[in-house]
């Protein structure tokens, strides 16, 4: 890798420095989330997908879901991979495991790793007239574990059949004394029911619940359609998925005691439905954000496009209103449709989502986002909150997501070139963005002209990236120039530096800081007030420095002083948008003062002075 020249790692430290001294640069470690590989495996004849994801204490990770065999049938499948991206020839037949029961078609949806190394899946088993739930084991090498319901007809391998009909298992979890909890639906005449079972460690269903191991529980005047579960450290299960009521489909969240009854100290006779006012939201994972906090992530079509939505509920199971908007946050990216299937929650308390974005016409991107604690979009992360990888597929999703211990994500799921779908895991790592990063947004109206029409800047999010303020002339009068804002609270003019677009080469203020400001015109000529700074990096005896400052709008030229005394610049340019003269042969560590004078028709007196020590 090449290293930068000394100009522009001084001039990259000096930018950085600004924000210190007060510039208005915003403090934000924004990460460029960087693609490191990306594998595709077909694995089976056709079709495969990875719907679940885990990761060993060892750094390896194993996906689940389903392959193709033969053209005709679909078999639980497993993969594992090196933390490289390529498959590990010790698991299963050269990292693949898809072991064959018999001629029915099943899938995996969710996967566990136990305390025992071994993996746990969850899923569909299906005869084409009827299905059942799935439950199995595999050891750490990837074969069945024989002991997991060791007296059944298939070793390894439970087959659940409820009193309903087209059993469907989507979501498992395990508890802290070796059981297993598995959540889906069952069919009761045309109605979608709720359906829980819980395994003994040995396999089998676990007759101490509702006396036959499995509970249905109907949604009154609706259907209930469960996607995922989780165990809080009371050992309840909280259910979230989708409760439908005639057309309107609302996410729904259920908790229920280890007997399997619904607990009544949870929203609403143990339900919360969460409506956003339209008729299609849903839920696909259900987290602990600690304190008993519970979060649920989807999405909605509370506007268009579908939007990515995360909802935060207290241990009540009433929305947190600290959380986003009284307890719902969402986020999308204009025209595309999102949709979110996985999400994990970081140890700093921000949550990570993957799913997939839809193109404008039909194609489907790989889309990893991530939402701070609080529930604001995490602006930080990749491009204003989002990462959208186009591996050249025409369908490309993520199920599954999860953080390995040096900070890099891994995510699992599928793309198909539009004759099949593969099994696709993508790493990615943050690498911090060595540039300013300047933070605002603003009411574009926002000022106030000589014509005594007040115009306010009003908040209305925070997001990482340029943004314009008004142009130089954006007033009703010609001979006018915006040459500002001040604090709205204080009255106090606030700094703003002038950048340059990289894109278009265009200069325009941006606004730098997290205030309530109003906008300002001034007459012709008029000074335009900003902080001069003073940079030395690499300067040996310190007797050269950089000194720093935004261009003002109008300047063709300007005039420098230090101590009163006219100095040029060994080298002027401009960079970062800012402009930077070289000073040479300065007295070292003194005090000193500077003054600019932009030089044309248009503005006269100096934009600022400052002190500023140059340091050995």
């Amino acid at each position: 890798m090449r290293r930068p020249s000394s100009l522009v790692r001084c001039l990259l430290s000096a930018a950085l420095t600004i924000g210190s001294l007060g510039v208005g640069v915003a403090a934000v470690e924004a990460e460029e989330i960087d693609l490191e590989w990306l594998t595709t495996t077909t694995i089976g004849s056709s079709d495969s997908q990875a719907l679940a994801l885990v990761v060993q204490p060892d750094g390896k990770f194993v996906v689940a879901g389903y392959s193709v065999k033969f053209g005709t049938t679909r078999e639980f499948m497993l993969a594992r991979f090196d933390t490289d991206g390529t498959l590990d020839p010790t698991f299963g037949i050269g990292g693949v495991s898809v072991p064959t029961i018999d001629n029915n078609w099943r899938m995996i949806f969710d996967m566990k790793l136990d305390s025992s190394g071994r993996f746990v899946v969850a899923g569909k088993d299906s005869t084409g007239v009827d299905s059942y739930g799935a439950v199995a084991r595999f050891r750490a090498d990837g074969s069945l574990d024989t002991t997991f319901n060791a007296g059944g007809a298939t070793p390894g391998y439970l087959k659940i059949d409820s009193t309903g009909s087209e059993d469907s298992l989507r979501s498992l979890a395990l508890t802290s004394d070796g059981h297993i909890v598995a959540v889906g639906l069952t069919y009761v005449g045309n109605d979608s029911n709720a359906l829980l079972a819980r395994i003994a460690p040995n396999g089998t269903l676990d007759a101490t619940f509702d006396n036959d191991g499995i509970v249905l529980q109907p949604l009154p005047n609706g259907q209930d359609v469960p996607q995922s579960i989780a165990v809080d450290a009371d050992g309840r299960y909280v259910v979230a998925g989708v409760f439908q009521t005639g057309v309107s489909r609302d996410i729904g969240v259920s908790r229920y005691l280890p007997s399997g009854i619904l607990d009544q100290n949870f929203g609403t006779q143990g339900r919360t439905t969460i409506a956003m006012g339209q008729d299609s939201s849903h839920a696909d994972q259900v987290l602990f954000q600690g304190n008993g906090r519970i979060v649920v992530i989807g999405a909605t079509d509370l506007v268009f496009p579908n939007t990515l939505v995360v909802t935060r509920l207290l241990a009540d199971g009433s929305l947190d209103p600290s959380f986003g908007t009284a307890g719902i946050a969402t986020a999308g990216l204009g025209s595309q449709h999102q949709f979110l299937t996985g999400g994990f929650i970081q140890s700093d308390g921000r949550i990570l989502v993957v799913g997939s974005a839809q193109k404008p016409v039909s194609d489907y991107d790989f889309l990893v986002a991530r939402f701070n604690g609080d529930g604001s979009l995490d602006t930080s992360f990749g491009s204003g909150g989002f990462r959208v990888h186009d591996s050249g597929g025409d369908q490309e999703y993520l199920r599954g997501v999860t953080v390995l211990s040096d900070g890099s994500i891994v995510a699992a799921g599928s793309r198909t070139d539009g004759n099949r779908f593969d099994t696709a895991v993508l790493r990615f790592r943050a690498r911090p963005i060595p540039v300013p990063v300047w933070r605002a947004t603003f009411d574009p109206a926002g000022g106030t002209c000589l014509d005594s029409t007040p115009r306010t800047a009003t908040w209305t999010s925070v997001f990482v990236g340029y943004r314009y303020l008004p142009d130089a002339t954006d007033c009703t009068k010609a001979d006018h120039v915006f040459v500002g804002w001040n604090d709205t609270t204080t009255g106090e003019p606030a700094h703003l530096p002038l950048l340059t677009d990289p894109t278009t080469g265009t200069r325009r203020h941006f606004l730098a800081a997290d205030a309530s400001l109003t906008a300002s015109w001034r007459p012709l000529p008029t000074a335009i007030t900003d902080l001069v700074v003073f940079a030395n990096f690499l300067c040996g005896p310190c007797s050269n420095a950089w000194l720093l400052h935004p261009p003002s709008e109008h300047a063709t030229d300007y005039d420098y002083t230090v101590n009163t005394t006219p100095v040029s610049c060994a080298t002027d340019i401009e960079v970062f948008g800012l402009r930077a003269c070289e000073l040479t042969g300065l007295p070292a560590g003194s005090p000193l003062s500077a003054a600019v004078t932009p030089r044309n028709s248009d503005h006269t007196g100096p934009i600022s002075r400052t002190t500023f020590l140059l340091r050995p």
